[in-house]
């Protein structure tokens, strides 16, 4: 099973949300998989379930929404609500080249390109502290980043507001236009 589910968040946090999509995208996938989940972590802090460990997912939340991806292979996803920055905010967590390179974008370019890498090194499981500065943004017809074995690049959301993006393992490339429209989930 593969796909992007979204929420909105409404009374629950962004975390009981998020975890309700991932029991959701399992059900769907597994529908004799026991609640509450197994859950365990790698020694790099990323999740998994011990049970199905064919079964990837990443979780994220932002504003109002809650996402899930899912896959065959690890995967990454970020969703950023779209705010207005701070001055000197990209300088300090992007390149010179990346800030050059979001000098030619809209303002919202800086959301973009942190969900890439937010993807990226939950894909990888690198975490934030470690893999941030080697995921690196490049511009093929829109932002990517390409990660060793791993691609990561923009996904459409429903909400204008906000900026999607979704990292896979080269090995799982096969995912289709279909699979990476995002599913609201009500």
């Amino acid at each position: 099973m593969r796909g992007i589910f979204a929420q909105r968040i409404g009374a629950r946090s962004g975390s009981e949300a998020a975890d309700r999509l991932l029991r959701y995208a399992l059900h769907r996938a597994k529908p004799n998989a026991p609640v509450p989940l197994l859950r365990s972590k790698m020694k790099s802090g990323k999740p998994y379930l011990p049970e199905y460990p064919d079964f990837h997912f990443s979780l994220s939340h932002s504003g109002i929404w809650a996402v899930c991806a899912v896959g065959e292979y690890p995967v990454g996803v970020d969703v950023e609500q779209v705010r207005e920055l701070r001055r000197g905010v990209a300088e300090r967590w992007f390149s010179a080249e990346e800030c050059a390179l979001l000098a030619q974008l809209p303002p919202d370019g800086f959301y973009q390109f942190w969900t890439l890498k937010e993807a990226a090194v939950k894909a990888s499981g690198e975490g934030l502290a470690r893999g941030l500065s080697r995921a690196r943004v490049t511009m093929e017809q829109t932002p990517v980043i390409l990660l060793e074995h791993f691609r990561a690049f923009p996904v459409a959301f429903p909400d204008k507001n906000y900026r999607l993006s979704l990292c896979l393992s080269r090995a799982d490339s096969d995912w289709t236009k279909e699979d990476l429209q995002v599913m609201i989930i009500e």
